[in-house]
């Protein structure tokens, strides 16, 4: 087994295919088959199965597939070491959901540029389901994600409290003035919110349950800017956290008002995640102390709001 078999082992798990590999890894498909085939004689059984929605692994495979992207990581990181000269070197790839990357990613990236440059970032904004199933699979070093259910897999370090807002036009008996709305405030009032697998949707079903309030979610959007959006035309209101309006977009919004959830509070811990399993390496260990020093720096000159760092 060498490392040209892993690495088209490992692209033809992440595409499905054996076409989709065979171009990214810039050889011809007969040649990534053949290499495949080498895998499974060597190993004397069977890693892939074709099936209708593509190649997936067999339970060999995914035993292949997880030891693969580990092997991966280190001979790039050693690429990234050998050619650096840095002190602290090596890749870290750091997850976060699109309400933490809109304020967070951009002053991360400039902050590890400045103090670490022999430190290769890479940022994945995506959903936090998806982010949970990255780190499962090794494919992110961290992510900074809310606690949801405990994983015995998954280490969580406490980092913030994030409340909610509702974002949306003027409410019966609520002065436009008023920052603040109570849950009930809220009962049948034509809402956006993400699908029912979003830990955000849970947080504020439990909310509305605890107040005894009916939930009106007119549509599931799992785009924090499509549901701004929505609430700027005064379509439908939306909770999220104030992270996901920038001050640009608030500007431009006509009669569109953020209030903070009371009565109860609808909060959510921000944490950084990652495997139980891991040795943090040097270079995840300067990566995570940058994102708490950003953090601090974020919230105490007021651009990120809605938002309570913890002791």
């Amino acid at each position: 087994m060498d490392i040209r078999q892993i690495r088209s082992f490992v692209a033809v798990v992440d595409h499905k295919s054996f076409t989709l590999a065979a171009t990214r890894v810039g050889i011809a498909q007969p040649a990534i088959s053949m290499q495949i085939s080498n895998l499974e004689k060597e190993h004397n059984t069977k890693l892939l199965l074709r099936g209708p929605r593509g190649v997936v692994p067999t339970d060999a495979g995914r035993t292949l597939y997880k030891h693969g992207r580990l092997i991966l990581k280190q001979v790039e990181e050693a690429r990234i070491d050998i050619a650096s000269g840095y002190s602290v070197t090596g890749l870290v790839a750091v997850g976060m959901p699109t309400t933490v990357a809109t304020p967070l990613a951009v002053p991360l990236v400039k902050r590890v540029a400045e103090q670490h440059p022999g430190i290769h970032l890479h940022i994945v904004e995506t959903l936090s389901g998806h982010l949970n199933e990255l780190l499962a699979t090794d494919r992110l070093t961290c992510a900074i994600l809310f606690r949801s259910a405990e994983q015995k897999s998954l280490e969580f370090e406490p980092l913030a409290i994030e409340y909610l807002h509702f974002i949306g036009g003027s409410l019966a008996g609520i002065q436009d003035s008023e920052l603040n709305c109570a849950v009930e405030a809220l009962s049948s009032v034509p809402l956006t919110l993400p699908s029912i697998a979003h830990d955000l949707r849970t947080t504020v079903e439990h909310a509305f349950i605890a107040a005894g309030v009916r939930l009106n979610v007119v549509a599931d959007i799992d785009s924090p800017r499509v549901a701004l959006s929505l609430a700027a035309e005064h379509f439908a209101g939306t909770i999220l956290p104030l992270s996901a309006l920038t001050s640009a977009q608030y500007a431009e919004f006509d009669g569109v008002f953020a209030r903070r959830l009371v009565n109860p509070e609808v909060t959510r811990t921000l944490g950084l995640c990652r495997r139980t399993s891991s040795i943090p390496s040097d270079a995840s260990l300067a990566i995570e102390s940058s994102i708490k020093e950003v953090m601090a720096d974020l919230i105490a000159t007021g651009h990120w709001n809605g938002l309570k760092l913890l002791p």
